[in-house]
């Protein structure tokens, strides 16, 4: 997902409500959902995007707006602050504690 929100194009998801990238997409305006057990819904919304210029590119302008809060690296540092024993240290790829 973040090389897709790095790119500034917009996601289709074809996923739960739940999962984040539904969620996510849904609430900052990059992505929709469609229900893994309904195709019809899917073909429904990509030929809606299809004849929509203007949505997909709001759609992938907020991508590349929320892309910066989705940095891998952040996002780690995160996990392992919340849950991981070192309570938020995380080595990069240069060896350094972050």
């Amino acid at each position: 997902m973040y090389g897709i929100l790095a790119a500034g194009k917009p996601i289709v998801a074809v996923a739960p409500q739940e999962t984040d990238v539904a969620s996510l997409g849904a609430k900052q305006g990059f992505g929709i959902a469609t229900d893994p057990d309904n195709p019809r819904e899917l073909v429904e919304q990509v030929r809606a995007l299809a004849k929509d210029s203007g949505r997909l590119k709001r759609m992938g302008e907020a991508g590349l707006a929320a892309a910066g809060g989705y940095d891998r690296v952040k996002e780690l540092q995160k996990i392992c602050r919340d849950y991981g024993p070192s309570r938020g240290s995380v080595k990069t790829r240069g060896g350094k504690n972050t």
